[in-house]
């Protein structure tokens, strides 16, 4: 089997689809893949499923940072991955702007109100906004020590 290179498309089939798993084949070759960078849905995993088997040919492309299972797929030239979390059928798994299709699936990103979906894979990203809350509460926390500290001082030195 001959490696396929990252940041390169390829054009070929899938041959089998499962869980959001899929074989894909070129040049006579078959190669088990996952969807690059998302966690799904059961949903999801069925769409992508439906997608990927319902169209003649499809192409993916390896990250640079990816493992070389993992792939972004494109079928008639619309990233899987983007379509899947506007439908919200996923989300990103791993929140790095250095994977190369990242903002586009930053910016399908919208989550329902209760920010979170039932995933088959219950692995979280970090989520910046939540650490900043959490970090913001322990500063003002110590701000608001300090500031005791400080007038409790004052009051001493008048009585």
């Amino acid at each position: 089997m001959v490696p396929l290179l990252k940041n390169t498309k390829y054009t070929g089939i899938v041959t089998h689809c499962s869980e959001g798993s899929f074989v894909f084949q070129y040049n006579n070759e078959t190669y088990p893949f996952t969807l690059f960078n998302i966690l799904y849905t059961q949903e999801g995993a069925t769409e992508a499923c439906s997608r990927l088997m319902g169209t003649s040919t499809i192409e993916i492309e390896i990250d640079l940072l990816a493992p070389s299972n993992e792939a972004y797929v494109f079928i008639r030239d619309e990233l899987l991955q983007q379509t899947l979390i506007q439908e919200k059928h996923a989300r990103i798994k791993i929140a790095n702007p250095e994977y190369t299709y990242y903002t586009q699936l930053q910016e399908a990103q919208v989550r329902d109100v209760s920010g979170e979906l039932e995933l088959i894979d219950q692995g979280r990203e970090f989520d910046r906004t939540r650490a900043q809350q959490f970090f913001g509460i322990q500063f003002l926390g110590l701000f608001l020590a300090l500031v005791f500290f400080i007038v409790r001082k004052i009051i001493k030195k008048v009585i």
